[in-house]
């Protein structure tokens, strides 16, 4: 017998229970609060608390994962960890040394230096027992902000020359990223900056070239924009910063040429078993200032 049209177009469902479960939305799984861990439970209280110091650490940690074992391959080929100290980690000093050091407030930042100030005139046994007494937490003038910033880059990004050369007064300032932030502005206004930053007795001649790497490695200053293989005078060619790159010269900071690519000397063999990449790009950036208009018209021959 023949099948009708009709019975062609509706077709018997199978079962009841077919049906209603062919029409059903999949299931969605939803973790209720007791099933977070702390580390969920803690970014979304700070979410709805509107606390930004709490929230940027908790995204921290997802842009800097902890390797899945020691023995990882990534692990081993990485560079060390640097320690920073995120904005909540912060005491309430230094958080107030920071905001004054943002909003050019010199007289808070005074301030908060004459701890310090205190501690070189009186000696620190005599200071440890007064700052006990006032209930005053002890100050790190190479404290950084959320943003990984510290006091001295905050005023030179500002454009600040008068808090810088009051930070600068510091023993143990450490100049680090300032002096490349304040190399990439590269205007008539920062050119005093720079030249405050360079004859600072920290910055040796060595520093401001091939030295630059062991420098960074040693304060644990590395910059969040630029690798340790730029140092102030390749920024400088690189960005043409003629009136800069001549006062890094005249303070005898060189370029070396990079040896050549098949070289197994024992330092080329060294980096190259290390980092491979990173070897390359620092021969990358050095041939790149080398062959700069500024540096090559600030010199007498093109390094080649």
């Amino acid at each position: 017998m023949r099948k009708s049209s009709r019975q062609i177009a509706s077709p018997r469902p199978r079962s009841r229970n077919h049906t209603l479960a062919s029409s059903a939305p999949p299931a969605v799984k939803i973790r209720t609060h007791d099933m977070l861990n702390p580390q969920e439970r803690r970014f979304l209280e700070a979410a709805e608390m509107g606390d930004r110091p709490t929230l940027a650490a908790c995204l921290e940690q997802i842009a800097s994962p902890r390797p899945r074992s020691r023995n990882h391959t990534l692990a081993s080929s990485a560079p060390p960890a640097v320690k920073i100290r995120t904005h909540d980690m912060l005491n309430p000093q230094e958080r107030r040394f920071l905001e004054a050091a943002e909003m050019g407030d010199r007289p808070t930042l005074a301030a908060c230096l004459e701890q310090i100030i205190e501690i070189r005139r009186n000696g620190e046994n005599h200071c440890i027992e007064k700052i006990l007494q006032k209930n005053i937490l002890p100050l790190n003038v190479n404290a950084v902000d959320s943003m990984g910033r510290t006091a001295i880059e905050i005023a030179v990004d500002n454009e600040n020359n008068e808090i810088v050369e009051l930070l600068l007064q510091q023993e143990n300032i450490h100049i680090g990223n300032a002096l490349l932030c304040a190399i990439r502005e590269g205007n008539l206004c920062v050119y005093r900056t720079v030249e405050m930053l360079v004859n600072h007795p920290s910055i040796t001649k060595d520093m401001l070239g091939d030295g630059w790497a062991h420098y960074i490695e040693s304060t644990e200053a590395a910059s969040n924009e630029y690798s340790s293989d730029i140092s102030p005078v390749i920024l400088a060619a690189h960005l043409n910063q003629f009136e800069i790159l001549q006062m890094l010269l005249s303070k005898d900071a060189r370029i070396e040429k990079p040896h050549k690519h098949w070289c197994v000397c024992e330092v080329c063999d060294r980096e190259r078993n290390t980092d491979s990449l990173h070897h390359s790009l620092k021969r990358i950036n050095t041939y790149m200032a080398l062959a700069s208009p500024a540096w090559m018209s600030l010199t007498r021959f093109a390094h080649f």
